[in-house]
């Protein structure tokens, strides 16, 4: 939601200065999402899937892709739990969680790939959210095994400095934590406290790659205070990435 401190037009000029070919969103609500696309509609497609409570009032995890760049081969939203293609969640996540996907074709190779949005459960009171998080990491893996033949990326806010809490997605050789294999890394924390004007925790916000057949030649917690304060209570992440198909 828009506050105080998690500035939109901050948040929007972040995003614009990256000038990524494929950025990822958490918690976009519709009045974001709206925000979101009037921004960058003239040169990036918008795959928005289904908000987490299929009724618009629960939370987007869009991606957005340059339009010159790519195409859109399939897309869709999945719910982290045992029945993924329909509203739901685990006993342990108070909430429910999703993540979007999009297969995307190279315009210029022909090549496909697969990039995932993802949004894993909060240490909520209450809630055993460390099991939700394993729970989760397993459906996620139990997808992406689907599409084994494709190169992967998956990126967002997994509400976790623990990689064990994901270690259902990471054990084996498939995915890689890109801040771990990078070439050339700027790593820090990734979470800002409640003024907005330092980070105070540590990396909740990652990006994954099938290792088999991405190579990452950057990592970056991206520092960027605007008139003093970060735009938004997680600090963006960003990696350049080379795929081989």
């Amino acid at each position: 939601n828009f506050t105080s401190n998690r500035n939109a037009d901050h948040v929007l000029q972040s995003i614009e200065e990256q000038d990524a070919d494929i950025f990822g969103c958490n918690e976009a609500n519709t009045e974001w999402m709206d925000r979101l696309t009037k921004k960058f509609n003239s040169s990036y497609t918008c795959v928005k899937g289904i908000d987490s409570k299929s009724n618009t009032s629960g939370d987007y995890c869009p991606i957005f892709f340059k339009t010159s760049k790519y195409e859109l081969v399939e897309s869709g939203t999945k719910w982290l739990s045992d029945t993924p293609d329909k509203v739901s969640k685990y006993d342990e996540s108070h909430t429910q969680r999703i993540i979007t996907y999009a297969i995307l074709k190279d315009k210029a190779t022909g090549a496909e790939f697969m990039y995932i949005q993802a949004h894993l459960e909060n240490n909520e009171s209450g809630y055993n959210s460390a099991v939700a998080r394993k729970k989760q990491s397993t459906v996620l893996k139990k997808f992406t095994d689907e599409y084994s033949y494709l190169p992967i990326i998956i990126g967002g806010d997994c509400n976790t400095t623990s990689i064990t809490d994901l270690s259902p997605l990471l054990t084996g050789t498939r995915f890689a934590n890109s801040s771990a294999i990078a070439e050339e890394k700027k790593e820090s924390g990734t979470w800002v406290g409640s003024a907005f004007l330092e980070i105070t925790g540590g990396v909740l916000d990652y990006f994954f790659v099938s290792g088999d057949s991405i190579a990452v030649k950057k990592y970056e917690a991206i520092d960027n205070k605007i008139e003093g304060k970060y735009p938004s209570d997680h600090i963006p992440v960003r990696i350049n990435a080379v795929i081989y198909c």
